[in-house]
């Protein structure tokens, strides 16, 4: 390897550092968003491997997230982008010293600033969930007219392909069990449902513990652990593989930064967190199909990306943008309007349609259930007349419903989550059988 001379000090910039290195007229830079300096790599063996999509479901097309591509400032960040995409499965089959695994080079005839470098590797990451391996590093170099980019791989060419192969294993699990003929809206249900059964919340990575793969679908899907990112890149993936659009959403939540979905449903945008929506003591629907002005009472979303002058932006500045994202102000796919039991009255001890969802919810051994406070009750008050003041309402629905379906449920008890702003709840059965 050639003497290396620098030419600039170390920079610290927000969350990444940034080394320059000179070579032979050529300007080196090294990039990483968690402040890691690495060394440079000399040429070794390149292991080809093709892209594996994601596995299709029989009945619904496989859908391309590509709304960040078409929205990328010109043809130069999309030709980038169509290179990245032919090259990130050529990964070479010996380790650098820091342990990631060099990919093709990527090399672009003409300059690009850093800023744009950042955005188009972004926008693919976040329009291809499937390409869980690829690390958030990356170098560049300026050659004479042209742009030299490194990607690199968190594991082997033949790591890759096991895990490849047990991702395609349970996503065709997945949709081995999803039921024919479903709706958009039923379709996002049911996918939302299986991921929140097969992952819990990775609190450990969330308090800083390094796990990569709690990041990516893998994590989520094939781990079981994950923190938001996972989540919703899983949720990104299974949607497409259904024939839906989704879009990735940064931004802040509970004071921290979030990461969420948007979901395309029959012609609609809606915001859908399905992080927050697996609870540690149930699933719940409160973030299901909300929009904007639902979620921004307790969420942040990052501006758009087209607020910068990418000739002047640093890569930090991109960290915290999105696309531009499409309006959500549609309700019509919003859960507890399209599948919560409406109660419109309290006069009564029991709801006949109460009582069959329940009857039939506990036949599958579903659960929960959830209802639709109509918005000519008060809120709170239904929410006492329902579980602790007369009529209590849901008790006497449960003995109903045991009674109908024959399963035994608990009717001197409740667990609910509760969403006054979309005038939701969603009520856990809960089994006598299985506390005994």
């Amino acid at each position: 390897m050639r003497t290396a001379k620098k030419i600039a000090c170390t920079v610290a910039m927000g969350a990444f550092l940034l080394v320059l290195v000179q070579i032979c007229g050529m300007l080196i830079y090294q990039v990483d968003l968690a402040g890691w300096i690495w060394g440079m790599v000399s040429g070794q063996q390149t292991k080809e491997d093709p892209l594996v999509p994601a596995p299709e479901n029989a009945e619904y097309p496989y859908v391309e997230q590509r709304m960040g591509y078409e929205q990328l400032p010109g043809e130069a960040e999309q030709l980038l982008y169509q290179q990245i995409a032919q090259g990130i499965s050529k990964i070479q089959t010996e380790p650098n010293e820091e342990g990631l695994y060099p990919i093709e080079e990527i090399v672009y005839e003409g300059r690009l600033q850093e800023a744009s470098l950042q955005l188009v590797i972004s926008t693919f990451r976040n329009e291809n969930p499937e390409v869980f391996w690829l690390a958030n590093r990356y170098r560049y170099a300026y050659g004479s007219d042209v742009t030299t980019l490194s990607l690199y791989s968190y594991v082997s060419p033949e790591r890759y392909t096991t895990m490849q192969r047990n991702l395609n294993r349970i996503r065709d699990e997945i949709f081995r069990q999803m039921p024919n003929g479903l709706s958009e809206l039923d379709r996002e249900i049911y996918l939302f449902e299986s991921l929140s059964k097969r992952c819990t919340y990775d609190t450990e990575t969330a308090s800083g513990e390094e796990n990569w793969k709690a990041y990516t679908l893998y994590g989520a899907l094939v781990d079981g652990k994950a923190v938001c990112e996972g989540y919703s890149r899983a949720m990104q993936s299974l949607l497409g593989c259904t024939g839906m659009e989704s879009i990735l959403v940064n931004g802040t939540s509970k004071g921290m930064d979030h990461m969420w979905n948007l979901v395309k449903v029959d012609g609609d945008w809606y915001h859908l967190d399905a992080t927050w929506g697996d609870g540690e003591e149930m699933m719940n629907y409160q973030y299901f199909n909300v929009t904007d002005d639902r979620i921004t009472r307790d969420h942040v979303i990052y501006g758009s990306y087209e607020n910068l002058d990418l000739e002047t932006a640093s890569a930090e500045d991109l960290q915290n943008t999105n696309l531009r994202l499409p309006v959500c102000s549609a309700t019509a796919a919003n859960y507890f309007l399209a599948k919560g039991i409406p109660i419109k009255t309290l006069h009564d001890k029991t709801n006949p349609q109460l009582v069959d969802a329940i009857a039939e919810a506990a036949k599958s051994k579903k659960e929960s259930v959830s209802v639709y406070i109509d918005e000519s009750l008060d809120f709170e008050n239904a929410l006492d007349g329902l579980f602790s003041k007369t009529p209590y309402l849901v008790s006497h629905c449960m003995g109903a419903a045991s009674r109908k379906s024959g399963v035994e449920l608990e009717t001197k008890r409740s667990v609910f989550v509760s969403d006054p702003i979309s005038r939701g709840i969603t009520i856990k059965l809960l089994y006598v059988d299985a506390e005994k």
